[in-house]
């Protein structure tokens, strides 16, 4: 990993990392935080479109048909943990094993404050980690910093 480089642990932070224009995608296997999500994101000031995904295998089909197309690469990517098929170590590995898409800011999202997942998630090359917002008034915030 290069050490020059900062890992996040506070969504004000986020503006410090150049992204790309696409969308903002969440990847996570709760359909219930999906719908969260997608609800908090559209009544939130974000002006970037939002992509979600419910497994870490479509996310990462999706993504390299993009690749090859040269479409809808993503902003931003938020990865829960904790998913089976793949988890998201397991989706962040590949997204960072593909030299075009290293640049591309990755953050786990996850319930987990375990100090461990943080900084597994720094060996492996994430730009940061990010605890899931508790309210929907956080969830709201949250969005709006993207």
């Amino acid at each position: 990993m290069n050490m020059s480089a900062e890992f996040l642990k506070d969504i004000d932070q986020i503006s410090s990392l150049p992204a790309g224009e696409g969308p903002l995608v969440v990847v996570d296997d709760d359909d219930s935080q999906l719908n969260l999500i997608q609800k908090t994101h559209q009544i939130s000031n974000s002006k970037r479109k939002l992509k979600l995904y419910n497994n870490g295998k479509a996310f990462i089909e999706k993504l390299e048909e993009n690749l090859k197309n040269g479409t809808d690469v993503p902003g931003y990517v938020l990865l829960d943990i904790n998913m089976p098929e793949l988890s998201g170590y397991d989706v962040l590995q590949k997204i960072k094993s593909l030299p075009n898409l290293r640049p591309m800011p990755v953050f786990m999202f996850s319930v987990s404050s375990r100090p461990e997942d943080m900084e597994k998630s720094k060996t492996l090359n994430a730009n940061g980690y990010f605890s899931k917002p508790g309210s929907l008034k956080d969830y709201v915030e949250f969005f709006n910093k993207f």
